[in-house]
């Protein structure tokens, strides 16, 4: 069973992946954001998994909401397949593209 905190991070994710998709916002003002974001869900799941963390590749800016979707999915995964994670970092992340209002 996945924790509140993992649904809770994972609604988040679906939100901003849909702001990204929408250009919502401006990408190219969020595009080191969203890479670092992409970074640490995917440093969390290696983490949470036990595995050798691996840089993300920087891709083109209208690549990141699928970036974000896919390291998110994984992430996400392994919180439901019982691994546990330290999520500061990816809370950290999301609220700087998210922003302080949101």
């Amino acid at each position: 069973m996945i924790s509140k905190d993992a649904q809770a991070l994972g609604r988040e994710l679906e939100r901003l992946v849909r702001e990204l998709r929408r250009g919502d916002r401006a990408v190219a003002s969020v595009a080191d954001a969203a890479h670092r974001l992409a970074q640490a869900l995917a440093d969390a799941a290696a983490d949470a998994r036990g595995d050798r963390r691996r840089p993300v590749p920087r891709l083109a800016d209208h690549a990141l909401a699928d970036q974000v979707a896919v390291v998110g999915r994984e992430l996400l995964d392994a919180l439901a397949a019982g691994h546990e994670a330290d999520l500061d970092a990816v809370v950290a992340a999301l609220r700087s593209l998210r922003g302080p209002s949101e």
